[in-house]
């Protein structure tokens, strides 16, 4: 035990030794501008102006037409310093070719990888405003340098800024495959431990139940899906359902349709995973799943829920319920109302909804496929609100479709409207 505890001590020292000795360098350095380089790792690509690519396709830095089709290059990266009246301000880093114009830059030449991460380490924790989050990208995509563990002390701190946590969490899951990189298991368990623990802050919670959900493998799906099992924790019940609605793996959607399917759970868990399906992944599948457990989604906000992922997931099973609940009269006039109003969504079209106006007597519902008939705007959307207002029985109704009709720039239903409502 004293003897780890020496080790780590050392460890410490040296890190501060070499911080202070890169400190020291650029303080030496003349100009208010001070560029050092440093190994990027070789998954890691650039410009050398304008953008970095990181793993997985994610960009950093400004994109337009003309960066766009420069190519993406590897290479070292330079770290530009820039200082006013001696403190620093700025810190910019490039990956990719150096630009000729590169302008008064005091350089400093390649920098020991150690030594820099100590540096930038020391800047993240303690730098002044937008200096600790500038040193965060450069200590991220360092290599030949034990990064991790630095990043997971820095996640572990409290009495650093959430951003900056936030941003070390990220950097610690980019480099899960850098030399130094946790394991997908237990960088899996890393990050189900940080979302599962309730005296965190939320912000960083969420974070760590995203990163689960992007990691590449799926290796965070079956912590993702416990979370959703606990009955202590409904905050973290409800974050997890979402995020596994939102994943494209096989085994999260089955994971996210048991829930729905699951009358014990707490109703907003099935909330978030109704809702979680609503994204690109969703399929047919997902409809059905839907429509099955429709008579055990007990709530208002359930059925909600529902019906709106269902407008969002399409198709013809989507479409087709959307129908009937519409046409159902012993349904409940919300759920009618609000199936309605999605139509349009699935793809009916207005002479559907010509025909299926004549069906439905709930006041609500028919002013909702008035509201439909008014935005399709078609020839046969306009006959219909004209028949509607000159013959429907329910005055509401003939006051809505005048109305709808009234906002039309069309002299003939001008025309029309003042022969009815001088009639």
């Amino acid at each position: 035990m004293m003897r780890n505890l020496l080790a780590l001590l050392a460890m410490g020292h040296a890190t501060v030794a070499c911080a202070q000795g890169l400190d020291r360098r650029l303080a030496a350095a003349r100009g208010d501008q001070v560029q050092l380089t440093l190994p990027a790792r070789a998954s890691i690509c650039g410009d050398g102006r304008s953008y970095i690519r990181l793993e997985g396709d994610a960009w950093i830095g400004t994109m337009n037409d003309a960066t766009r089709w420069s190519p993406c290059e590897t290479g070292p990266a330079r770290v530009v310093v820039s200082r006013a009246e001696g403190e620093i301000v700025r810190i910019d880093t490039y990956v990719g070719p150096a630009p000729t114009n590169a302008g008064e830059v005091t350089d400093l030449g390649r920098v020991a990888p150690a030594e820099a991460a100590a540096w930038l380490a020391t800047l993240a924790r303690s730098g002044e405003g937008r200096v600790a989050r500038d040193a965060m990208l450069p200590l991220g995509i360092i290599d030949s340098a034990a990064v991790t563990p630095t990043l997971n002390a820095m996640v572990d701190d409290r009495e650093l800024p959430r951003d900056t946590r936030r941003s070390a969490l990220s950097w610690t899951v980019r480099r899960r495959m850098a030399a130094d990189g946790l394991a997908p298991a237990a960088l899996a368990a890393r990050l189900s431990r940080l979302a599962s623990d309730d005296t965190e802050h939320s912000s960083l919670r969420q974070s760590a139940v995203g990163h689960l959900a992007r990691l590449e493998r799926g290796e965070g799906i079956p912590a993702l899906v416990t979370m959703t099992e606990g009955q202590s924790d409904g905050w973290l019940a409800r974050q997890a359902a979402e995020a596994l609605g939102r994943h494209g793996d096989p085994r999260a959607r089955r994971a996210v349709r048991a829930i729905i399917a699951d009358a014990d759970r707490p109703a907003e868990v099935r909330a978030a995973a109704i809702q979680g399906l609503a994204g690109e992944y969703g399929t047919v599948k997902d409809a059905e799943a839907l429509i099955a457990a429709w008579p055990q989604l007990g709530t208002d906000g359930l059925r909600d829920a529902a019906l709106g992922t269902m407008a969002s997931l399409g198709g013809s099973a989507s479409r087709a319920f959307l129908l009937k609940t519409v046409r159902d009269e012993a349904g409940a006039s919300r759920q009618r109302r609000r199936a309605a109003g999605l139509l349009e969504r699935v793809g009916v079209p207005a002479r559907e909804v010509v025909s299926l106006y004549d069906g439905v007597s709930d006041g609500e519902v028919r002013a909702q496929l008035i509201e439909l008939l008014a935005q399709a705007g078609t020839r046969e959307a306009v006959a219909k609100l004209l028949r509607i207002a000159k013959e429907d029985t329910q005055p509401t109704a003939r006051r809505r479709a005048i109305a709808a009709l009234g906002k039309r720039d069309d002299p003939a239903v001008r025309e029309a409207l003042r022969s009815i409502v001088g009639s």
